[in-house]
């Protein structure tokens, strides 16, 4: 299981490039969701010269392992930042993904954010 926290939310170190304008952060590969949650918790925080700020959680985020979201606003797109073609093996993936968070009684709808969609590949 990958996590990749939100820019801010962990520190990336004295020395670090901060890659891609905070875009690129690290964490690590866990067997679980609770154990992403844990290390989440042991991993947060500013360190000196971060340039970005994330508030501190409510609570420990090991703690929201198992806690009801409430009727979750979800957007999904078929469509790659640059067009290219997606395999059918995940569009099935994102339509089952789709389904479960609907019967889960989430709001979800398909949404394609307006970008310049040329300029997506040379940007990064």
């Amino acid at each position: 299981m990958g996590l990749k926290p939100t820019r801010g939310r962990t520190h990336h170190g004295a020395l670090s490039r901060r890659g891609l304008g905070g875009l690129s952060t690290e964490h690590a590969l866990t067997l679980s969701v609770r154990d992403s949650a844990a290390l989440l918790d042991a991993t947060a925080g500013l360190g000196t010269g971060d340039p970005y700020n994330r508030p501190p959680p409510a609570r420990p985020f090991l703690q929201e392992c198992g806690a009801h979201p409430g009727r979750l606003h979800i957007a999904f797109t078929t469509v790659t930042p640059n067009e290219a073609p997606v395999a059918a093996e995940y569009l099935q993936a994102l339509q089952d993904t789709v389904q479960i968070c609907a019967a889960l009684g989430h709001h979800v709808e398909e949404a394609d954010p307006t970008i310049d969609r040329a300029a997506v590949i040379p940007l990064f």
